[in-house]
């Protein structure tokens, strides 16, 4: 759904728009998050997709190689897109490459 940027927080709707204080969803995130040791849910996603929105145990390496292997080719078959894109490039690229597809993740 293009909200999350991962590694670019300050690029990434979700946090900019979404969780802006100025929406009842960012002030509700701004609360304290149990066993956080004082970090607001808001401070714990901005961590995590500064952090390329890892899973658990997944290093920084294996998203990458994962990532790389999805790629828009042309017709000799040379890669002309991939998912690695810095944020200047999402608005041009993220409609091309959907790695986790379009469906709901509940």
């Amino acid at each position: 759904n293009n909200l999350i940027l991962p590694g670019y927080p300050e690029a990434s709707p979700f946090i900019e728009e979404r969780l802006s204080m100025d929406t009842p969803m960012g002030r509700a995130w701004a609360a304290v998050a149990p066993k956080s040791r004082g970090r607001s849910w808001r401070e714990i996603t901005v961590a995590w997709v500064k952090d390329h929105c890892l899973l658990p145990g997944e290093t920084i390496d294996q998203l990458h190689t994962a990532l790389a292997a999805i790629a828009v080719r042309d017709a000799g078959g040379a890669a002309v897109a991939t998912a690695l894109r810095p944020p200047e490039l999402a608005h041009s690229v993220r409609r091309i490459v959907k790695p986790y597809g379009n469906h709901a993740v509940h």
